[in-house]
């Protein structure tokens, strides 16, 4: 009986190091029956210089503390502005943009984090700026693990003239019965990929 107890003892705790292995958060959260198109997979600082807080105060660190695939995640430092935002360009991205339904990152929040709002914008940037569309997530998501936060594009969003550049925005708050509270830099947050499905 107590060898049986053992064996049960180690199969969990080697079953615990696998997912977590030397402090390091990880989950495998790719869904099945997805063809996925990676745009940013975080793993080099240049892919952080691309992007930008929008003036909400945001800053992007590489990470490699909570990762979910590959060496490095990008923490997300709040600024205190009313939504914390990452814009990027997605010039020379177009061919792999249309016709995608979905846009995803997948997000991890420590435990008792207060985000719970997540939206997605797209604008063209030249000629002239000129907002497009945007959508809300269309999954909630759960602190203390790694959750793939899914946006759904609108018809206005999945085709785009390949001739023009564009800008999405990623924007994250606190919702509190409709009101949008900010979040501080004591609310970091990470982002180890963001991507399309087809």
């Amino acid at each position: 009986m107590k060898r049986i107890l053992l064996i049960g003892c180690l199969v969990f705790l080697l079953f615990q190091l696998s997912f977590h292995g030397q402090g390091i958060a990880q989950a495998q959260v790719f869904p099945a029956g997805y063809n996925e198109i990676y745009l940013w997979r975080m793993e080099e600082k240049k892919e952080l210089r691309s992007f930008d807080s929008d003036r909400s105060g945001a800053r992007f660190y590489l990470d490699d503390q909570y990762v979910t695939e590959g060496k490095y995640s990008c923490k997300v430092v709040p600024g205190g502005g009313e939504e914390t935002k990452l814009a990027v360009k997605i010039t020379g991205l177009i061919d792999q943009w249309n016709g995608k339904n979905s846009l995803f990152l997948d997000l991890f929040l420590p435990e008792d984090h207060p985000l719970n709002g997540c939206f997605l914008g797209l604008a063209q940037a030249l000629p002239e700026w000129k907002w497009i569309d945007g959508c809300m997530a269309a999954t909630s998501v759960i602190p203390g693990e790694w959750n793939r936060v899914v946006f759904k594009l609108t018809d206005k969003m999945k085709y785009l003239n390949p001739k023009r550049q564009y800008i999405i925005y990623l924007c994250f708050w606190h919702d509190d019965s409709g009101e949008k509270i900010p979040l501080h830099k004591e609310n970091p947050f990470y982002i180890d990929g963001i991507g399309l499905i087809e």
